[in-house]
C-alpha cells in the first residue's frame, strides 16, 4: 500500500496544477509590514505591474492574460499551450514581486511555493526557465544538445536564438522562426568554412546545413523571383515548419562538431598520454 506522500507524489495533472497556482496567485494574501490586505495578483496589479517593462500595451494583468491565456480556468478548453503561457507569466509576476518588493516577498512563503510548484511542473514535463538578457523568464525545452551548444557559444546574442528556437510562442510562428534561424545562419556562416574543409562525415553536415539555409526562403529569396523553387513557394506551412525545424537541428549539431574540431587535438594528445606505461 502506497503512503500519502507517494500518492500525492504520483498524482500529476498540467491543468489541475495551473488552476491550483491560478487559486493560490488570486487568492492568497500578501504579508509584509502592512497590512495583509491585498492578494498577489491585487498587489503586483495595483503597484507594480505597470513598471514591468515587458507589459506591452496592457495596464492591467487581466488585460495582459486576455492575449496570452484566455480561458484559463475552463477545465473543458483545456490547451497546454495556454496553460505553459499562463505559468510562465505566472514566474515572471512573483519574480518581479520580488525584485521590486522584497520586504513583500520575504514574507510571501505563498510567492516562494508557486515558484517550487512551477519549477517541479517543468521538471516533470522536461522543461525548465530561462532569464534572458533583457530580465524575461521564458519556458523552453530541456534538452541537453541545445545547453550543450549554449555553453559553446557563451555569447549572449548567440545563445539566445537557440534557446528562444524552443518557446512555446514560436509554435507555429514560421516568421519568428525564419528570423531566429537567420540568426544562426549568421554564427555558422564562419564556421562552415573550415567544417567543409575537413574532407570528412562534418564536410557533408557543413554542406546539408548551407543548403538548408539557402532553399528554406530563409537567407535567399526563394519564394518568387530569379532564385524561385516552385516546390518551397509551394509548400504547405506545416510542412515549411517541419524543415525549420530539422534545420535548427542540423544547426546545434554543425555547432557541437565544430567545438568538437576544436578540442580534437587535445582529446587526441591526452589520450596519447593516458595510455602510455
Amino acid at each position: 500500500m502506497k503512503t500519502i506522500f507517494e500518492i500525492t507524489g504520483d498524482s500529476f495533472s498540467l491543468k489541475e496544477e495551473t488552476l491550483k497556482i491560478n487559486y493560490a496567485f488570486e487568492n492568497a494574501k500578501t504579508m509584509g509590514e502592512f497590512s495583509p490586505t491585498f492578494t498577489i495578483k491585487e498587489y503586483i496589479d495595483r503597484f507594480l505591474f505597470i513598471q514591468w517593462n515587458h507589459r506591452g500595451l496592457c495596464f492591467t494583468i487581466d488585460e495582459f492574460l486576455k492575449v496570452i491565456a484566455k480561458n484559463i480556468k475552463d477545465k473543458n478548453n483545456f490547451h497546454e499551450m495556454f496553460d505553459f503561457l499562463y505559468i510562465e507569466f505566472i514566474y515572471n509576476m512573483i519574480e518581479l514581486l520580488n525584485m521590486k518588493d522584497e520586504s513583500i516577498f520575504d514574507h510571501n512563503k505563498i510567492g516562494e511555493a508557486i515558484l517550487n510548484n512551477i519549477n517541479i511542473i517543468l521538471e516533470k514535463t522536461c522543461r525548465e526557465i530561462h532569464e534572458t538578457d533583457d530580465f524575461k523568464y521564458i519556458i523552453i525545452d530541456k534538452d541537453p544538445n541545445i545547453v550543450a551548444v549554449s555553453n559553446v557559444l557563451q555569447t549572449n546574442s548567440k545563445v539566445q536564438p537557440v534557446l528562444e528556437y524552443t518557446h512555446l510562442m514560436t509554435q507555429g510562428d514560421l516568421r519568428l522562426k525564419k528570423s531566429l534561424l537567420i540568426e544562426m545562419a549568421h554564427d555558422f556562416e564562419p564556421k562552415r568554412t573550415r567544417l567543409e574543409s575537413k574532407g570528412n562525415q562534418f564536410t557533408t553536415l557543413a554542406s546539408r546545413l548551407g543548403e538548408m539555409l539557402n532553399v528554406l526562403n530563409l537567407r535567399h529569396n526563394t519564394i518568387e523571383g530569379n532564385l524561385e523553387l516552385p516546390k518551397v513557394a509551394n509548400m504547405p506551412p506545416e510542412e515549411l515548419e517541419v524543415w525549420y525545424d530539422r534545420t535548427y537541428k542540423l544547426y546545434l549539431l554543425a555547432v557541437l562538431a565544430f567545438d568538437f574540431d576544436d578540442s580534437r587535438n587535445e582529446i587526441k594528445t591526452f589520450l596519447e598520454e593516458i595510455r602510455k606505461k
